[in-house]
């Protein structure tokens, strides 16, 4: 570092010397800085020509989130909307049972209430017809009494004039006929007047009758009317009910109508999204292989830009020769977890959002930084050795010439991320004593074991033990290996506690590397193949759990649910969920596409260590409380639990015939029938803590603490072979007789 800082210095600063001093080399100079700004002009332009296809390509994004979002939305209420259809069509087959139901209870009382109404009509029709005679008889009463009146009158006036006509015929004999006329004439009267007489008579018995007949009527009409009042009364109950069961019926049927149209017009707009969609898709796909193109190109200009400028001490590489500076020297004491002054240093991006003194520097103002103050006054960091005179003056002049970051890195990277890799140590020939076999692996056709050891994964012959390769470049401690289906390769998670974690692919047959897919702070724990072969899940000590694509090495999910180291992870068979066991005393469940939390499996009371997929539908995990328990993985509760241990369970594995085989800090291996909890079968001899397991056909290998492998048979349970994985080592393998 120190000589290129100070190339830097004097190809920057001593310019106008050199230049004075040597006019060629004044003159390679300024050609040098000519070419450094030709060059930058072109990375600028390349930038240009990026940022605009960036921007087209975020519009085409966001074109297509909103088809896809509106896809999402017209599927969702066309589902929400079958829904409804097949609610509402249950509900209206039960609301027009009720329906029924009302009415047959409504019919014979609104036929009751009709039948009254009939009746009531029939006495109130009754009542008028009698009245109607009533007063046709108090008519003719009142005629008759009129004639009587005027009958008795003319009676009254005819016995008159014939006594008077009589007595003058007495005196004058000319007048007997007149008075014989007189008298007959008063007979006539008086004949009449009786006929008139018994009319009447007559008449008042038929009046009298029609007042009885009005009278009867009358009653009857009010019996009849407080019979219909009784009906009407008796049918407004079911008639609402009727009536409310009716509405209830005809909203449904409403809803049902309203829904199905919601389908149809559901099914037209889906069509024409997804035409629009699928339409759309592959100039998206253009687009991004077009911005992948430019950007790889602008990556490249500005790396010929960045080695021009830095020629002539005008670049200094933050990813080179600054990041290193504050990986190894800032970020322990300010992170995300533990930002001393609300500083942290992860990133280049988070270094700018600056602390709680404010921005840590601006760019182009090194002297003046609050950043450069504290590391040139020893103030930072604390309590450990200062910064060298040479790495303050390097961060000092990466700020003045405007605190670039390296072509093809993200502000957003973490240090750890973007600082060169450097091959981890090579492992000694010779191991002086064992170290603990913290992971081990069969490959697929149980020829090879591969183990962890002390930077490296050792490859042993299954049959005599014998060491078969090493697989170096690997972090110290190895915590877990998984083979390919074919065995091809083989996953490894590492790490040095607190400096760093790998996730790392190897060729199996000459143990080169293929993919690093992973540099963290701190250590990984757990990596699994997915079923199909095409990504990686990896589980780390900062709580995450990251998904990569094997082909394209690029993380696709990065999931942030754990609240403490994540121990394990596995698949279900079919690939669609994730499994993670963690240090927060819980496993979780995963959506494998989307990442999506899907149900926390709570009940241990210390460590998940160990987790696997027993179906698609249960789940095993192995705990620090010394049980191992069985759930359910569709509704996250325990479905088993298995006790017996004498410590901690580091490990299990589901067997083909749906066992599981656990190893334990109490020096037993073991299996379990999970359909009852009950032991099968127990694994005895190591003499130290069995920290991991595997499994290939019929055998069962187990590791310990003391460096000792053993490989059992697990039908009979017998011990078909042990030894010392101690590479270098003359202890013997030791096959069971």
């Amino acid at each position: 570092m120190r000589s290129v800082f100070s190339r830097s210095v004097l190809l920057g600063l001593g310019l106008c010397l050199l230049q004075s001093c040597s006019p060629a080399l004044g003159q390679e100079l300024e050609e040098a800085e000519r070419e450094a700004k030709r060059l930058s002009l072109v990375a600028s332009e390349a930038k240009n020509r990026r940022d605009a296809q960036a921007e087209f390509v975020q519009k085409l994004d966001r074109q297509l989130i909103e088809l896809e979002q509106s896809l999402l939305l017209t599927t969702q209420n066309a589902s929400q909307a079958k829904r409804k259809i097949e609610t509402a069509t249950i509900e209206a087959k039960a609301k027009q049972a009720a329906v029924d139901k009302a009415k047959a209870i409504y019919k014979p009382v609104d036929d009751a209430a009709t039948a009254a109404l009939a009746v009531h009509k029939t006495a109130d029709d009754e009542l008028s017809k009698a009245k109607n005679a009533l007063t046709a008889s108090q008519q003719i009463v009142q005629a008759l009494a009129s004639s009587i009146k005027t009958a008795k009158e003319a009676v009254a006036t005819s016995t008159k004039q014939t006594e008077t006509i009589a007595q003058a015929a007495k005196k004058d004999p000319k007048l007997t006929e007149r008075a014989a006329t007189s008298a007959a004439v008063l007979k006539q009267l008086n004949a009449a007047l009786e006929a008139l007489m018994q009319s009447d008579a007559a008449a008042k018995t038929e009046l009298a009758q029609a007042k009885t007949a009005v009278q009867t009527a009358t009653q009857k009409l009010a019996t009849t009317k407080a019979v219909l009042a009784k009906a009407a009364a008796a049918a407004i109950k079911p008639a609402t009910a009727l009536k409310s069961a009716a509405d209830s019926l005809s909203e449904t049927q409403t809803l049902i109508v309203k829904s199905k149209d919601i389908v149809a017009k559901s099914a037209v707009e889906q069509q024409v999204l997804t035409a629009r969609i699928t339409g759309l898709r592959p100039t998206v796909q253009k687009a991004k292989l077009e911005l992948k193109r430019l950007h790889a190109t602008w990556v490249q200009h500005q790396k010929h830009a960045e080695k021009s400028l830095k020629a002539i001490g005008q670049f200094v590489s933050f990813s080179n020769e600054v990041a290193p500076i504050f990986n190894k020297r800032c970020v322990a004491c300010h992170n995300s977890r533990d930002s001393g002054g609300q500083f942290n240093m992860e990133s280049l991006a988070a270094m700018l959002k600056g602390g709680e003194s404010g921005a840590a520097f601006e760019a182009g103002h090194g002297a003046d930084s609050y950043l450069v103050e504290l590391i040139k006054d020893d103030e930072m960091p604390q309590e450990a050795d200062p910064l060298s005179e040479q790495e303050v003056n390097l961060v000092r002049r990466w700020i003045d010439l405007g605190a670039q970051l390296d072509a093809g890195f993200s502000p957003d990277a973490r240090l750890v991320e973007i600082v060169p890799k450097e091959p981890q140590p090579t492992p000694p020939p010779v191991y002086k004593r064992p170290v603990a076999i913290t992971a081990m692996a069969f490959s697929p056709d149980g020829k090879l074991l591969a183990t962890s050891g002390f930077h490296e994964v050792l490859f042993w012959n299954t049959v005599d033990g014998t060491l078969v390769r090493r697989v170096t470049n690997v972090a110290e401690r190895v915590h877990e290996i998984e083979f390919s289906q074919d065995g091809t390769t083989i996953a490894v998670a590492a790490g040095t506690p607190a400096q760093v974690g790998e996730a790392k692919l190897f060729r199996v047959a000459d143990g080169s590397l293929l993919a690093d897919f992973l540099r963290a702070d701190d250590s990984a724990f757990t990596i699994s193949f997915s079923p199909d072969q095409t990504r990686l899940a990896v589980g780390t000590a900062d709580n995450h759990v990251r998904v990569f694509d094997i082909e394209s090495r690029e993380q696709v999910l990065d999931i942030d649910e754990h609240s403490d180291w994540v121990m394990d992870v596995t698949w279900s068979e079919d690939g669609q969920l994730i499994a993670s066991a963690s240090r927060d005393k819980t496993a979780k469940l995963f959506d494998a596409r989307t990442g999506e939390p899907l149900r926390t499996l709570n009940g241990h009371t210390q460590t998940v260590y160990s987790i696997g997929f027993t179906t698609n539908d249960h789940i095993v995990t192995g705990s620090g409380d010394r049980q191992v328990k069985l759930w359910n993985a569709t509704n996250g509760k325990q479905a088993r639990r298995i006790s017996g241990f004498g410590n901690e369970v580091f490990g299990v594995v589901v067997t083909p015939d749906g066992k599981v085989a656990s190893v334990s800090a109490d020096k037993i291996a073991r299996i379990h029938d999970l359909s009852n909890g009950k032991e099968v079968r127990k694994f005895q001899g190591h003499t130290n803590w069995v920290y991991s397991l595997a499994m290939v056909g019929n055998r069962l290998a187990t590791g310990g603490y003391d460096g000792e492998v053993r490989v059992w048979d697990m039908s009979s349970g017998k011990q078909m072979s042990s030894f010392i994985a101690q590479p270098g080592s003359d202890n013997p393998s030791t096959v069971a007789r």
